[in-house]
């Protein structure tokens, strides 16, 4: 039967069978060293040290695994909830996310995937660290894996207020994070954020102003709903935005009278 050598650590991620075989996906890029021991009935018959060189894993994917922060509009007093969401995750253990957050805005609450588990808050030199750093062996999920839901202080000027995020590498036993080590597979960060903006029918990029940059990123919206809109704001006839919403929108900039006050 094949043991692991008393003070001897593998790399984490890894286990020892009793036949000599090892499992499981290693967490870390690192070089390791570790004895294993071979038992028979008499005891300890055999003992070798095995070297063992990590690399960080490449994919080969052509999307990069990436975590995207949503781009969200909300006037001063309001509350706005923004997404990180995951896309192109292969699965890997444990995640930490360290978190900038503008000081026109105050975090009210969060919330994790519920298939997360052992989900940790931390804040540390003016940062919050929002991690999974347990048992949740294969982080895999696509799509929202956290929200968090901020006021908009009554003084924030308007204007957009970038979110930004890191991703930090850990052991899992430390909390926020221990940056001596190197996670195999990092993740790409999209910051996003809030506009904060006063509200004005027909101003679908929340500067203030209808014009026709606002018909051009309703035009983009259309063909690409990935792009970023203020909804509410160009929703001109509370029956949802269309086609039709940017004709609307198209007459009124050309001088035409609408039955929609803007």
């Amino acid at each position: 039967m094949w043991t692991l050598a008393v003070g001897s650590k593998l790399p984490p991620g890894l286990s020892l069978h009793a036949d000599g075989t090892l499992s499981g996906v290693p967490l870390f890029a690192d070089e390791y060293k570790f004895i294993v021991t071979a038992n028979g009935e008499t005891g300890i018959v055999a003992a070798q040290e095995i070297s063992m060189t990590i690399n960080a894993r490449q994919t080969s994917n052509a999307i990069a695994p990436t975590v995207v922060i949503s781009k969200m509009f909300a006037a001063r007093n309001e509350e706005v909830t923004v997404q990180f969401r995951v896309y192109n995750n292969p699965g890997f253990s444990n995640m930490v996310l360290r978190v900038d957050i503008p000081e026109d805005l105050t975090l009210l609450r969060y919330e994790s995937h519920p298939l997360l588990r052992d989900f940790e808050y931390g804040s540390e030199n003016g940062s919050e660290f929002f991690g999974w750093i347990g048992s949740t062996e294969n982080f895999a999920v696509q799509g929202a894996v956290l929200a968090m839901t901020f006021a908009v202080n009554t003084d924030a000027e308007n204007g957009f207020k970038e979110i930004s995020a890191a991703f930090e590498s850990h052991l899992g036993k430390e909390f926020p994070f221990d940056e001596n080590r190197n996670e195999l597979l990092d993740f790409e960060i999209a910051n996003g954020g809030v506009f904060v903006r006063e509200f004005m029918r027909g101003d679908a990029d929340g500067d203030g102003r209808v014009t026709s940059a606002d018909a051009t990123l309703l035009a983009r919206w259309l063909i690409d709903s990935t792009t970023v809109i203020d909804l509410d704001a160009a929703d001109l006839t509370g029956k949802g935005v269309g086609l039709f919403t940017l004709s609307l929108l198209a007459r009124w900039l050309v001088g035409h009278d609408i039955s929609v006050h803007l």
